[in-house]
């Protein structure tokens, strides 16, 4: 079964507490995995494609930096 997690914190908490397994990045995890409190599984070969969201506020003027930066991100997007 799949679910989702609002926050690492919570992942971490739910691994620890024997209910699944998790994809979290490494720096997330990395004192509890020295502290053996996690265990790392190396992978190879293996792509992950992750949807991250930008957002902004719809009723608010962006400054000139924000708004160039939205430009940019919007002219990488179409090129993926």
């Amino acid at each position: 079964m799949d679910i989702e997690m609002p926050t690492v914190e919570t992942i971490k908490k739910l691994v620890q507490a024997q209910i699944g397994v998790a994809f979290v990045p490494r720096m997330c995890v990395q004192p509890e995995v020295l502290a053996g409190q996690l265990v790392e599984v190396p992978m190879k070969e293996l792509t992950v494609a992750r949807k991250i969201h930008l957002v902004y506020p719809s009723h608010r003027h962006l400054s000139h930096a924000a708004r160039a930066f939205l430009d940019l991100v919007k002219g990488v997007a179409e090129e993926v």
